[in-house]
């Protein structure tokens, strides 16, 4: 049986990695009844309130100023949370986040044990408990090494989703965030739900290309939240021309993953109709080449693994792809 509740909490635990709380970064992620991811959040300053380092190293300052992880992934959900929500955290919710918890409808929290049975904490259990929240106690994994720029740390969250395919050839993982970078779906390849993904389909070639939905399609059609202008697509892999298609109708302006083999037998020629599209609609492609891959800390899940991408990212230059009339006319001027 698969472990969703390990996994979330593996992604909480690298969205703990986004704080920059100098004495305690936890992360949070909300999910719907179906599993989707609604929303993630981490510990930090309020949005437009400067993270300077007097503040953060100031137990009275940063206790005043602080939004709890949980607060965070509550309040940028902009969708109904719906019957049947769960909330992963990498620490046992405040009092404060408790009462925000119970006021958005959340039906189950997954999270560690307090470390100490404070005031505060019975407080928060109390509350829950009354609420009707049913409380998991999970330890949650480690927290692992963070890259330092917003591209990187996001191709590398597509990573880990990558890593919750079945596919046994090809694991992909994408997730879309807005302009603020509030997290708005994700999604990796696997088959259609209600579809049995038995292993005589995966391991048959033609039966899995068949029935499989990519990693940015699922993303983009389970995001309920509005894409508005701004928007970005991370993905481990770079997007074939179908999803890319679904991508521009769906708003999206700008898209990260790493390069394109333009010369692979299979997706070559779909990797170089997706830059002509991209080209020609006026998307922003940013190349992220993973320059290392490493492993997974071994609090995840078993048979997990994580590719934290450790690169820069740059942007494709204009004119780098041809037309795409030019792509699909032979030399006596006829479709291919």
């Amino acid at each position: 049986m698969t472990d969703w509740d390990g996994r979330f909490l593996a992604m909480a635990a690298m969205v703990a990695g986004w704080s920059k709380d100098p004495s305690a970064r936890h992360g949070a992620v909300l999910t719907d009844a179906r599993r989707r991811v609604l929303s993630v959040g981490y510990n930090g300053l309020p949005r437009r309130i400067r993270d300077l380092p007097e503040r953060l190293t100031s137990p009275e300052t940063r206790r005043a100023l602080t939004v709890f992880a949980e607060e965070n992934a509550l309040v940028q959900c902009e969708i109904p949370v719906g019957s049947g929500a769960t909330l992963f955290s990498t620490g046992f919710p405040p009092a404060r986040a408790a009462k925000q918890i119970a006021q958005r409808g959340v039906s189950r929290l997954v999270c560690p044990k307090p470390a100490t049975e404070t005031p505060d904490a019975v407080l928060a259990r109390d509350l829950l408990t009354e609420a009707g929240v049913s409380i998991v106690h999970r330890a949650a994994p480690a927290i692992p090494k963070t890259p330092h720029d917003w591209d990187t740390r996001l191709v590398a969250l597509a990573g880990l989703i990558a890593s919750w395919s079945k596919d046994p050839s090809t694991q992909v993982g994408a997730v879309i965030v807005d302009d603020r970078r509030r997290l708005l779906s994700v999604g990796y390849n696997g088959f259609p739900r209600g579809v049995a993904d038995t292993p005589e389909r995966l391991n048959d070639r033609a039966t899995k290309y068949a029935l499989v939905c990519h990693a940015e399609e699922n993303a983009l059609t389970q995001c309920e939240t509005p894409i508005r202008h701004g928007a970005t697509l991370y993905a481990s892999l770079f997007p074939c021309q179908d999803c890319t298609k679904l991508a521009l109708q769906r708003g999206i302006t700008r898209i990260c993953a790493p390069a394109p083999d333009l010369a692979h037998p299979r997706w070559g020629q779909h990797f170089a109709t997706t830059l002509a599209l991209l080209q020609e609609a006026g998307v922003e492609v940013a190349v992220a080449d993973p320059s290392a891959l490493v492993q997974a800390p071994p609090a995840l899940p078993e048979g997990a693994r994580v590719p934290l991408t450790k690169a820069k990212t740059s942007r494709w230059h204009r004119g780098a792809a041809p037309p795409i009339d030019d792509l699909f006319a032979s030399e006596n001027g006829e479709g291919c």
